[in-house]
């Protein structure tokens, strides 16, 4: 996986250091998605009809360790993307080439969230269907985490 790949080079960015954490920490990242930025907030795959205007879709990380974890996000969306424009942002600042590219970087404090929002556009009529996904690859400890939204079709992500 791309962001498997980019990790290294990651880390080496932003002048992490790996530290041995116990396993259980790694697993303590949250992954909520929501349709609307005040939530609410879920564990599962929701719907988003896209037609006449966009829409967004929003992913919210959550640090549940005590220690500051390091973050590669990139953009595994799958389907008919042909028809659809996808705009990728953390806070106002547009990551849509790195989401598409190597991947977004970015540290994750304790218990303070990190909002990711895709802004999704149908410039053609009756676009079809596709998964919006985000994969996740925190360290230390190499912990993947994925999550998606079906756009237009609730079968889009298998």
């Amino acid at each position: 996986m791309r962001a498997r790949t980019t990790l290294v080079g990651c880390l080496a960015w932003l002048g992490a250091v790996a530290l041995s954490v116990p396993a259980e920490a790694a697993n303590q990242i949250q992954l909520r998605l929501a349709k609307h930025e005040e939530g609410p907030y879920l564990a599962r795959s929701p719907l988003i009809n896209v037609s006449d205007s966009p829409k967004s879709a929003y992913f919210r990380l959550k640090n549940k360790t005590n220690h500051t974890q390091d973050v590669l996000a990139a953009d595994d969306s799958f389907g008919s993307l042909a028809n659809y424009e996808i705009r990728w942002y953390r806070g106002n600042q547009e990551i849509t080439d790195e989401m598409q590219g190597i991947g977004s970087a970015f540290r994750l404090r304790p218990d303070r969230p990190k909002l990711l929002r895709a802004r999704i556009k149908a410039p053609v009529a009756d676009p079809g269907g596709f998964c919006l996904n985000a994969d996740f690859l925190v360290a230390p400890g190499e912990h993947e985490l994925s999550g998606g939204f079906y756009i237009n079709d609730q079968g889009a992500c298998g």
